[in-house]
């Protein structure tokens, strides 16, 4: 997700959140907290629940710098893995936690991506969705070694899917990662972010080093 929004603050500003509202107004009838609006069909889907929006709205976490006669553009990222939460009940509402949204600025980002091995995919990879996570390693001191989505987890960041780079390879990239020395895991399985699980993560790579602006190449798994 990407916010446009023109904002104005004077003096220079720095601020440890930003709070915003999803557009309910559009959906008639609808509860506060209960719609995904669909830009394409211009309809509303249920459901979908924000139990706290009403009360504290989206806070995402990272700070905003704006400076004063200048602007700055933010990109606020929703991880589907870890914010959307499965009832598992039909009858029950999808759930989007507020909290877990992660903010950045647009100028100050660089990335990571890499090849990964198809021949890996189809070997171990057959029956699943195959996704790689980002992981915090700039205190690091221990041994890298992956772990699931859960409450307790605080190193985790965000995950993308790998996707087909050609008839033949696969590859992903994780955006807007701002600069430090991370690391990258290879999951396919499922992960539920209420639960700490033991999954197993098929390939890894450590001390990924990020510059603003710049790609930082990592296969999984990493080249010999």
């Amino acid at each position: 997700m990407r916010l446009d929004a023109d904002l104005t603050f004077t003096p220079e500003n720095q601020m440890s959140w930003i709070s915003f509202d999803e557009a309910s107004e559009r959906c008639t009838g609808a509860p506060m907290g209960e719609v995904v609006f669909d830009e394409v069909s211009g309809t509303c889907r249920f459901p979908l629940v924000i139990p706290s929006e009403e009360e504290s709205w989206f806070k995402p976490k990272g700070d905003v710098t704006v400076t004063a006669g200048g602007s700055s553009a933010f990109t606020i990222e929703f991880d589907l893995r870890k914010n959307v939460v499965d009832p598992q009940n039909a009858d029950v509402a999808f759930k989007l936690k507020p909290t877990g949204l992660r903010l950045v600025n647009d100028t100050v980002v660089g990335s990571i991506e890499g090849a990964v091995d198809a021949a890996l995919l189809e070997t171990e990879c057959a029956e699943g969705y195959p996704v790689v996570y980002l992981f915090d390693r700039n205190d690091a001191v221990d041994e890298f070694v992956p772990d699931d989505i859960h409450p307790d987890n605080l190193t985790y960041i965000t995950s993308v899917p790998v996707f087909m780079d050609s008839p033949t390879t696969y590859a992903y990239k994780v955006g807007f990662v701002l600069p430090g020395t991370y690391g990258v895991a290879l999951l396919c399985e499922e992960d539920d972010p209420e639960v700490d699980e033991l999954l197993t993560f098929i390939a890894s790579a450590d001390g990924v080093i990020v510059v603003a602006g710049e790609p930082a190449m990592q296969p999984l798994p990493p080249s010999e």
